[in-house]
């Protein structure tokens, strides 16, 4: 079904092609240069046979959206990034786009995370001072998270109060975490959500983060919602037909 609703969505964005309208020189400059990126990475074809053959033959759009997120992540350059997502072709493609940070993975039914340590993965308990990312350089002793319909000040130090790693991947089964992880993400980070027009629901998500005060640029790919939260950006938010 929905191979079939491709087309239609396509055309109901024909309007947002190719960067047409956005007068920002970073928001062209990352429409045109990340996300319709056609060009080959170096990564691409070591990546493929994560893919059925029929994806890989005819290039279907599961494998557009996987090596749109490397690009983001390629993008981003990231020295940690957090992985909320049972896809774990798209954690594939994610971590072989920064092969060089550090990664966590965050499994609901695991109580902790996954840090690279030393080329590989290490289990780390959370709540120990490795599975810790403490704010630093003059921040305020606690972050902002925004509960029931407002922003609340949370502590430093309790899991909630960690600061969210600077790019981070929310699959759609968890976007309900979306909002908290936003509150928190530090001003190079960029949040990207997948899964933002699934329902009523997950609209209703990704318009709280996209209002927030403190999230900047945001781009709706339909498919996924990126959010940067770098203040130097004027506040804005665009719809791309990806």
């Amino acid at each position: 079904m929905r191979l079939f609703r491709r087309p239609w969505i396509w055309l109901s964005r024909f309007r947002q092609r190719k960067g047409y309208g956005v007068h920002s020189p970073f928001a062209y400059s990352f429409i045109r240069g990340v996300v319709l990126e056609s060009s080959a990475y170096y990564a691409y074809a070591d990546l493929a046979h994560l893919h059925p053959w029929w994806v890989r033959w005819f290039r279907l759009y599961p494998m557009q959206c996987r090596r749109l997120l490397f690009r983001l992540a390629n993008f981003a350059e990231p020295r940690t990034v957090e992985l909320r997502t049972a896809d774990e072709v798209a954690a594939r493609y994610v971590r072989a786009a920064v092969p060089m940070a550090e990664v966590r993975r965050k499994e609901g039914a695991i109580p902790g995370v996954v840090r690279r340590k030393e080329g590989g993965l290490a289990a780390v308990p959370e709540g120990s001072p490795e599975g810790e990312v403490l704010r630093k350089e003059g921040a305020i002793p606690g972050v902002v998270r925004r509960k029931e319909g407002g922003l609340a000040a949370v502590p430093e130090g309790s899991p909630e109060g960690r600061e969210a790693a600077d790019f981070v991947l929310v699959g759609k089964e968890r976007l309900e975490e979306a909002a908290a992880v936003a509150a928190r993400m530090p001003e190079r980070g960029m949040l990207v959500c997948e899964g933002i027009h699934e329902s009523r629901r997950a609209k209703e998500i990704w318009r709280t983060i996209r209002e927030a005060p403190h999230t900047g640029v945001t781009f709706d790919l339909y498919t996924y919602g990126v959010a940067f939260f770098n203040p130097k950006l004027h506040k804005q938010h665009y719809k791309v037909n990806f």
